[in-house]
């Protein structure tokens, strides 16, 4: 791959291009090279932009491996980027356990409270079908809980 497709352009826009190293320094701005364009008209590609444009344009699409290369590093987990969306993604990953959990348990809740509902209707004589009406039980489901609860 070349340096241009690396910042989005065309391989073509190479052979419109020489490099020339240069190295500029200033309080804020350090040039290592520019590409000048061989044709008037064509806007020089500076090496500090297109460092900024290869990170923001390929980090999404290189792997772990091509990132660690990149970078010189032996182990990419370590590095601070990484900690952090480890840590956002296993904060998402709890808020959206809670949630889970908290939706099971609500109609975990609503359930044992049927069933709560369906007993007493039991205790107290009710016919099934009565008790189907009264919780939207099945008939199936008001025998095994009268058979679990030992009123059969």
């Amino acid at each position: 791959m070349c340096f241009f497709q690396l910042v989005g352009r065309s391989q073509r826009d190479a052979q419109r291009y020489t490099l020339e190293a240069i190295e500029y320094k200033a309080t804020s701005v350090r040039l290592d090279g520019v590409f000048q364009p061989l044709q008037l008209g064509d806007d020089p590609a500076y090496l500090w932009e297109a460092q900024l444009t290869v990170i923001v344009h390929q980090f999404p699409t290189w792997s772990r491996e091509e990132i660690e290369k990149m970078l010189r590093v032996t182990d990419v987990s370590q590095t601070r980027v990484f900690q952090e969306a480890l840590q956002e993604g296993l904060e998402k990953g709890r808020e959206e356990g809670m949630e889970k959990g908290i939706e099971k348990g609500i109609e975990k809740g609503i359930e044992k409270g049927i069933e709560s509902v369906a007993l007493r209707l039991l205790k107290m004589g009710r016919p099934v079908a009565e008790i189907v009406q009264a919780t939207d039980l099945t008939p199936a489901q008001i025998r095994k809980l009268s058979k679990k609860s030992h009123l059969a």
